[in-house]
């Protein structure tokens, strides 16, 4: 008996050094999660790890695969009538808008006083469309913020989309501090869970730690480009979703696909972490490319 116990102890740390199986990469496609999605004891929709979605904020989608369990789409261009047809096809709606930039397009734009304006935003001010920071401390702000989550609700999103709160970490002009955009988020995601909807935490990372707990899901873009998608590590180990977005083509907009290399790159934390990856063109048209094996690009209306 005494060399067979020798032998057991022998084995047992190789047995508990081989590492762990690697993510199937099959078990992530489109149909993924599909349905599947959970709702916590106060009605708010969890969506789960590794779920699929597609995200169209440029123009109204002009075609829905009903085999994809979450849309990202604009609150402004979508009706009601949208979000009602996708959840006969029980698919789940998060409603997008820009809560930390005045944009000069949109309805309400006229609620917001140049006080409160602070600096543009180069990339997307082009022509006549402006947008600028805003600051998000200002109470004239906060009343046009609570009317566009409102407006979610009434159109039946099942969660927000708040774009550009990470403002703290751009040249905004307002002098704006982290503990700002923090303060923010936390009245956002109050604001959104008082009217039953799901928060999507977009982009800033470092705010993270602070509202994990209170959050769904995260959004985020290009975290492979910029290194840092590890700063998401606890929140997968939570079991949230990161609905990730990756843009390889930078500043070109086209139905090309991405080389293999760079498909590669984008999508390595959906094989390693089982983030919801999706690669985009900049301008989120209809264009885009999952990062299944074998799965070639979807030109949705063409």
């Amino acid at each position: 008996m005494m060399p067979i116990l020798l032998l057991i102890l022998f084995l047992l740390p190789a047995v508990f050094a081989l590492p762990a199986s690697p993510i199937n990469e099959d078990s992530y496609d489109l149909d993924a999660s599909t349905h599947a999605v959970t709702n916590t004891s106060e009605g708010i929709w969890q969506p789960p790890l590794g779920i699929g979605w597609e995200i169209v904020l440029l123009a109204p989608p002009t075609t829905y695969d009903d085999k994809i369990p979450v849309y990202d789409i604009d609150v402004w261009d979508n009706p009601k009538e949208t979000v009602d047809s996708r959840h006969a096809k029980k698919q789940k709606v998060v409603c997008y808008f820009s809560a930390g930039t005045w944009e000069s397009w949109r309805p309400d734009a006229g609620q917001f006083p140049d006080a409160v304006l602070g600096n543009k935003l180069g990339r997307w001010s082009r022509g006549q469309n402006v947008e600028r920071w805003l600051d998000i401390r200002a109470d004239v702000v906060r009343a046009a913020m609570s009317a566009r989550i409102a407006k979610a609700h009434e159109q039946g999103c099942d969660a927000v989309d708040p774009d550009n709160v990470d403002i703290h970490d751009n040249n905004n002009g307002l002098s704006l501090s982290a503990d700002d955009s923090l303060n923010y988020v936390q009245w956002l995601i109050a604001e959104s869970h008082s009217r039953g909807m799901a928060f999507g935490l977009k982009n800033a990372p470092d705010l993270l730690p602070s509202v994990m707990a209170n959050v769904q899901f995260a959004v985020n873009e290009e975290c492979v480009q910029k290194g840092d998608c590890l700063l998401y590590k606890k929140f997968v180990a939570a079991g949230k979703p990161v609905l990730h977005i990756e843009y390889p083509k930078g500043d070109d907009i086209n139905n090309d696909p991405v080389p293999d290399e760079q498909m590669a790159a984008a999508c390595a934390f959906m094989r390693s972490h089982r983030f919801s990856t999706l690669i985009k063109n900049m301008d989120l048209d209809e264009w885009v490319q999952h990062c299944q094996t074998g799965l070639t690009p979807v030109h949705p209306g063409q």
